[in-house]
């Protein structure tokens, strides 16, 4: 009997990605929890409440998978990362659309949804330039 080899997610012959690849998909997932919590920090209320909640769940849902993939399977998606980029540039205009008044939540709300597209832009980056 012989025995047979198992393949590994991180087997050798894997195309390796570079590690801002990983990191930024991780730091996209931070953002978003952050944004879902600023809804109670700063307690915001009305539509842009559930949106802050639901778009901030997303986007560290999405970016947390996008992590796993780059790092344990050796495979960013890119269709995952221009979705976030997308959702960034809606997280940056939802306060205008959404007519919100309060400055605080204007700021948090462009603040982190250019953090997301800027990771976004930088993990397409790493994909393209950087990796073997």
């Amino acid at each position: 009997m012989g025995s047979s080899e198992s393949a590994t997610p991180t087997s050798p012959t894997a195309k390796s990605v570079a590690p801002i690849v990983v990191r930024t998909a991780g730091a996209t997932a931070v953002v978003g929890l952050l944004l879902l919590a600023s809804s109670i920090v700063v307690t915001i209320t009305g539509l842009l409440n559930l949106h802050n909640v639901l778009l901030g769940a997303v986007i560290a849902t999405l970016g947390s998978v996008n992590a796993l993939l780059s790092d344990t399977y050796q495979s960013p998606n890119i269709a995952l990362t221009l979705l976030l980029a997308l959702l960034g540039l809606w997280v940056i205009a939802s306060p205008f659309v959404l007519e919100n008044t309060r400055t605080l939540v204007t700021v948090i709300n462009v603040g982190g949804g250019l953090a997301v597209v800027l990771l976004a832009g930088t993990q397409l980056y790493g994909m393209f330039a950087l990796s073997e």
